[in-house]
């Protein structure tokens, strides 16, 4: 090796060590900050909590005391006939077909890849968990043997409305409410076709169509495609000019330090044609905010794994949300948006895909939509700002790759 190659390797090394030390100190400062406010809060909130008395206790009694009071019950036939009526009035507002999905029991079923598991339900046709294969959290005794899982099935929830005609009616349809009808999954090429309907009327209803692929390349078998169907829906559809979808769900607290891998969870999303991305910002608390112009894609960002719906046609707006669990409640933050899309009557469907997966820089760069144009998903990394960028880009980013190779835990690396 020549001078010149020695003093570079001597100057990027000084470099990484002196953004390492910074690095370390201001985090420090951030938590001993983070947990005076948190006392603070704590201590206020004890001074000024109310006593009242529990909801659902007075409601039950309430309850058994009018039962107890009527000293009857009703017989199996005027129950039959209560149902009855109940349904006959539910099928004149809804119509027949979304009264009889509204009754359907739901399902639940998994579909997998060499990377991850993905967990459906039939009820709002929805993702309600995803498993990945080659990451695990924390666990006391140093036994990492549980698998990161990206979301709590029990909140998660994505939901789509819109209003169909019902004679002189038009009826609010929330996905959420119905049970969607699974066709068997099917293998196309290297992915599996998940498909499910929620008939509207007669040869009419909303198609979900999920492909999950198997192509041996992480920046593709992290994504699932969302394909949306509005099959001979535009005679059903009532006059709007737009069709919301609400996503949200909890992530889990996958790290030994609840502060530290806080710090590092929030909510981000992109505009269109900007190679930047936007944060709500770190917070213990909760944060809001609400954007009235398009947007690329959200997501739901910890610190090491991220959930992201893309919408390549993007939404035309999106209102934002975050709140932050409990320390020791093994949970980490509740994560809300509600975006809209536009709507005509033209509008045969859309195109969208969920991102399912870790925060790596080598796969969110390679990230596309379905024309190949860059999502720059990378940015859900902070790489710093001037020459740290290029040393944590350059330096940083190679080295925690290689021993990702060798040590299991992200915290320790």
């Amino acid at each position: 090796m020549d001078k010149k190659t020695i003093l570079g390797i001597v100057v990027v090394a000084v470099l990484f060590l002196g953004f390492a030390y910074v690095n370390t100190k201001q985090q420090e400062k951030y938590q001993q900050e983070m947990a005076a406010w948190q006392a603070y809060q704590d201590s206020v909130a004890a001074a000024s909590r109310p006593a009242v008395p529990a909801a659902d206790s007075v409601a039950g009694g309430a309850a058994e005391s009018a039962v107890a009071a009527s000293g009857e019950t009703a017989a199996p036939e005027a129950e039959a006939d209560l149902a009855q009526t109940v349904r006959q009035r539910r099928i004149a507002a809804m119509g027949e077909y979304l009264t009889a999905a509204q009754e359907a029991e739901p399902e639940e079923f998994t579909v997998e890849n060499e990377v991850m598991t993905v967990r459906f339900s039939t009820r709002g046709g929805q993702i309600t968990g995803v498993t990945l294969k080659d990451y695990t959290k924390y666990a006391p005794r140093g036994q990492r043997d549980q698998l990161i899982e990206l979301m709590d099935p029990a909140s998660a929830r994505f939901d789509m409305s819109f209003y169909v005609k019902n004679g002189l009616n038009n009826v609010k349809v929330n996905t959420m409410d119905y049970v969607f009808r699974a066709e068997p999954v099917e293998t196309a090429g290297d992915a599996r076709r998940v498909t499910m309907r929620l008939a509207v009327a007669e040869n009419a209803w909303l198609e979900y169509e999920y492909l999950i692929y198997n192509k041996q390349a992480p920046e593709r078998d992290y994504l699932v495609d969302f394909n949306v169907r509005l099959v001979n829906m535009a005679p059903q559809m009532a006059n709007q000019t737009s069709i919301g979808i609400d996503w949200s769900n909890v992530s889990y607290q996958n790290e030994k330090g609840f502060q530290n891998e806080n710090m590092y969870t929030t909510l981000a999303y992109r505009f269109p044609g900007e190679s930047s991305i936007e944060e709500l910002g770190m917070s213990d608390g909760a944060k809001s905010k609400s954007v009235s112009t398009a947007v690329n894609w959200v997501a739901f960002k910890q610190q090491f794994f991220s959930s992201v719906f893309i919408a390549p046609q993007n939404v035309s707006s999106a209102n934002m949300a975050f709140d932050t669990a409990a320390p020791g409640s093994e949970l980490l933050k509740s994560f809300s948006v509600q975006m809209a899309v536009p709507y005509s009557a033209q509008v045969e469907g859309y195109d969208f895909a969920f991102y399912f997966g870790p925060n790596k820089y080598a796969i969110l760069k390679k990230v596309t939509d379905n024309n190949g144009a860059d999502l720059h998903m990378e940015r859900l990394i902070p790489l710093g700002w001037g020459i740290f960028g290029w040393v944590n880009r350059w330096c940083v980013i190679p080295v925690f790759d290689f021993l990702r190779n060798y040590i299991g835990s992200f915290g320790i690396i």
